[in-house]
């Protein structure tokens, strides 16, 4: 019995099966390169012969050979399969090569990887929501702070200037020739005047 057979129209030999059983695996093109030695080109060129392109395909494709190849039987391939029996199933299917059922493995192991996306899509979709609904608790959080932070502050003070005292008032009045009771409160454009002269230097 020959190692390299085809499968779905893609020649698979022992290279090429432990190249899609390590990517099965979950193993990145790089890693595969690393551990077997391939070629980058050569392991590209493998990863993507395999129909639609995800790894649920490259384990059912390494299920096929290991059965049409004898390497393990059907019921040691449905044992090890590590989607539920799935691939196992339509490993057998493609191993019959009737290309009813072939036809309907195929359709299978399309449903299969879009639900596996579509699964993986759902899982990161829910990681987000779950981080995001912890920022906005914090983003919560920090601004209850910030508003209890302001409330416990209180308006700064304005200290007003000193009123200029009355007697240094009238005196300058009198020097400079103001009008100004001598008693009572002394008018504020007295005062006003008092002010602008010091801030000059000379008289109103």
């Amino acid at each position: 019995m020959s190692d390299t057979i085809s499968i779905l129209g893609v020649r698979v030999g022992p290279t090429e099966a432990r190249i899609l059983a390590m990517y099965a695996a979950d193993l990145s093109a790089d890693d595969i390169v690393q551990k077997t030695g391939a070629e980058p080109v050569a392991v590209s060129r493998v990863l993507t012969s395999v129909p639609g392109g995800g790894r649920a395909g490259a384990g059912r494709m390494v299920a096929t050979w290991l059965i049409r190849t004898g390497r393990v039987d059907i019921a040691t391939a449905a044992a090890a399969s590590t989607t539920d029996g799935i691939s196992a199933v339509v490993a057998r299917a493609i191993a019959s090569e009737r290309p009813n059922l072939v036809s309907l493995a195929d359709r299978i192991a399309d449903l299969a990887d879009d639900l596996e996306k579509q699964l993986t899509e759902h899982e990161k979709t829910a990681e987000l929501r779950a981080e995001a609904d912890k920022l906005e608790a914090r983003l919560a959080e920090i601004r209850a702070q910030i508003g209890t932070s302001r409330r416990g502050k209180t308006d700064p003070v304005t200290t007003p200037f000193p009123a200029p005292d009355a007697k240094a008032v009238r005196a300058w009045a009198a020097e400079a020739g103001v009008d100004c009771p001598k008693l009572g409160r002394v008018p504020a454009s007295v005062v006003q005047a008092y002010e602008r002269a010091q801030a000059t230097g000379g008289p109103a």
